[in-house]
């Protein structure tokens, strides 16, 4: 009886894999390369910004002027950070993107400053196409420790 459930349980193993089916699919890959150009963009540099002891929220605009709690910027006539494309374009402004806010972080202080208020402005076309970034504000957060605080961020120009 033995032997006999042995050759049925094998006999039902073979026929188990004579009828198995197999499942099979094409998968197809896709990649599209695009290429960038260079724009070349100032670098945004505020100097030493003096702040008071303690000082309240405040903040220093791209005009020059600040508020409350910060005592003196560089000497300056405003900030502005101007960007240039290396290939002729027909200028767009519409087809800039870059963040509306960027993160400023010291060497040492867990608290940040914050570029905010980025707006592109161009004034007309060139060889090569220039516009520019004003309207923004630097945010100091209260009680601001001593620190060098920088950022970065990516502009692109889609044509």
């Amino acid at each position: 009886m033995r032997k006999y459930f042995l050759l049925g349980a094998v006999a039902l193993m073979i026929s188990g894999t004579a009828n198995a089916t197999t499942d099979y699919a094409e998968v197809t890959a896709k990649a599209t390369i695009e290429v960038a150009n260079t724009m070349i963009c100032d670098y945004l540099d505020y100097g030493n910004i003096v702040v008071k002891a303690h000082n309240p929220k405040s903040y220093v605009y791209n005009d020059g002027t600040f508020t409350e709690g910060v005592l003196s910027v560089p000497e300056t006539e405003g900030f502005t950070i101007s960007c240039v494309t290396t290939q002729q374009a027909m200028g767009n402004i519409e087809n800039i993107s870059f963040p509306s806010s960027v993160t400023l972080k010291g060497t040492t202080s867990d608290t940040p400053l914050t570029l905010t208020g980025l707006s592109a402005y161009d004034e007309g076309q060139m060889e090569t196409w220039m516009f520019y970034f004003s309207d923004f504000t630097l945010e100091i957060p209260a009680g601001v420790k001593a620190d060098t605080y920088t950022g970065s961020f990516t502009v692109s120009y889609t044509y």
